[in-house]
């Protein structure tokens, strides 16, 4: 009973946010269709809304905030009022935490192109569609400051709130850590409702719920899921500026990628390690009170 419990109100956090964009999306064409345009004109009336980068991108900020106050409130009043657990935030914001996770985000960063590489030799048709999704999301689409703020801030708070300060600590409720891990992991990759993006979405959705795990904090995932999406905006900027031609370049990130892969592993187990010395200290502490 607890597992269906369980899942049940993990589903209704995940329909919630993907009503709204469906609502949106409906208006958007409900609306072109009140205009009664030609067919040529329509035709262009939602080209123009798919290449309308910098509207959609602030309209998909401010969907964000509702959810960000929404379900902030909801974690807030109804979740994080219940827990009695303590947190060690000056471990999580900690040097070494931080540049372990931001190296661990970089290596992530990186490890996802292995993935794009492999739906691209398996599903070319939908690289093609991944390919306009992250138009819509380059750092030249609006001032730096404000791409970061949304996609790099912004939209990860939102994403956090929703998936691991609601659906994770949900199905927390009814399973162990490894299969909530990776429910919750595959309910992100279907929110973005995106192949491509969809499957290193999962991946990463199952690596943020295991540092939620570790930290015991939203603050930890959190942290870890800004430094991610602001690395992959790094790491672009490092490859616009390396005066090689982009076989080389290409080479080289393929090698990078797949030098990530194990150097992630043994972050995580360096973090590992991290938050459980931490957890003896804390059980020494307690015995000695």
């Amino acid at each position: 009973m607890k597992k269906l419990k369980a899942i049940g109100f993990a589903g209704l956090y995940l329909v919630i946010p993907i009503a709204i964009q469906f609502v949106l999306t409906f208006y958007l064409i409900f609306n072109g269709l009140m205009m009664r345009l030609p067919m040529n004109q329509m035709t262009d009336y939602f080209g123009g809304l798919e290449k309308n980068y910098r509207d959609n991108l602030i309209m998909v900020s401010l969907v964000n905030l509702i959810y960000i106050v929404g379900y902030g409130l909801w974690y807030y009043f109804i979740c994080k009022r219940k827990t009695t657990s303590s947190v060690n935030y000056s471990r999580i914001f900690s040097g070494k935490s931080l540049v372990c996770m931001m190296c661990m985000a970089i290596c992530a960063q990186l490890a996802c192109n292995l993935l794009i590489v492999g739906v691209s030799v398996l599903l070319p048709e939908q690289l093609e569609n991944y390919k306009k999704l992250m138009e819509g999301l380059d750092i030249s689409v609006m001032p730096a400051w404000a791409m970061v703020l949304m996609v790099a801030i912004w939209a990860p708070l939102a994403e956090e709130l929703i998936f691991r300060a609601m659906i994770y600590r949900t199905l927390r409720k009814g399973f162990g850590v490894a299969v909530a891990s990776i429910l919750s992991g595959v309910l992100f990759g279907v929110y973005h409702l995106n192949v491509v993006q969809g499957i290193y979405a999962s991946a990463f959705g199952i690596l943020l719920a295991y540092i939620y795990e570790k930290t015991g904090s939203l603050w930890g995932c959190y942290l870890y899921h800004m430094l991610f999406n602001l690395s992959s905006y790094v790491l672009e900027a490092i490859q616009k500026r390396i005066p090689v031609s982009e076989t080389v370049l290409g080479a080289g990130m393929m090698i990078l990628s797949m030098v990530a892969v194990p150097g992630l592993i043994l972050l995580l187990f360096q973090f590992r390690k991290m938050y459980q010395a931490e957890r003896v200290e804390m059980e020494e502490d307690d015995e000695n009170i």
